[in-house]
């Protein structure tokens, strides 16, 4: 039977990064990165400015996504959505490009 990670396109074995992983990349506490993914906190401008230059997306990707929703409640779960979505196309992208590696070093030996 099939993981969701594998499912979801990721190689068999390769784990999920954790929110501690995930705050060291980004200046924050473990904490502070669960509640963001979990819509019970927004990011500050600073943080957002982190989180687009680590994960690669456009700054204004970022703070469009912490304005999505009408209420405080309904922008914070819209931006746990937003966040844990980004984190796992990055946790992808990284797995795609340690496949494309993996290959190109088994090609050439």
């Amino acid at each position: 039977m099939l993981t969701q990670r594998q499912t979801a396109g990721y190689p068999s074995g390769m784990a999920a990064m954790t929110n501690a992983q995930i705050g060291e990349m980004i200046g924050l506490s473990f904490t502070a990165v669960s509640r963001m993914r979990n819509g019970d906190r927004l990011p500050s401008v600073e943080v957002m400015t982190k989180i687009s230059t680590v994960f690669e997306i456009p700054l204004e990707d970022v703070v469009r996504a912490t304005r999505a929703g009408d209420t405080t409640l309904l922008r914070r779960e819209s931006w746990g959505r937003y966040f844990s979505g980004l984190v796992e196309a990055y946790e992808r992208k990284q797995a795609d490009q340690a496949h494309a590696e993996t290959v190109g070093a088994v090609r050439t030996a």
